[in-house]
């Protein structure tokens, strides 16, 4: 391990339900790494009611941008 806090125990400490505004802030304190943060940053705004929660939301929101083709850069011209 990279000594990098996990998500679980940066969140662990709120309390809960949490809104996204809330969640995001802790994770600035804490000062989760920039793939975390953006990830953090483009959850719903919404009430979430513990970590496990959040940490589904994520997944969820990956899921949704692998699926609609995102990606980062610039396109490719040949």
């Amino acid at each position: 391990m990279d000594g990098t806090p996990r998500l679980s125990e940066i969140l662990g400490d709120l309390t809960y339900p949490a809104e996204k505004w809330r969640v995001t802030a802790c994770a600035d304190i804490y000062g989760v790494d920039m793939r975390t943060r953006r990830a953090l940053y483009g959850l719903p705004a919404r009430s979430y009611r513990d970590v496990e929660d959040i940490t589904s939301a994520l997944g969820e929101f990956a899921g949704r941008r692998s699926r609609s083709g995102s990606t980062t850069g610039s396109p490719r011209t040949s």
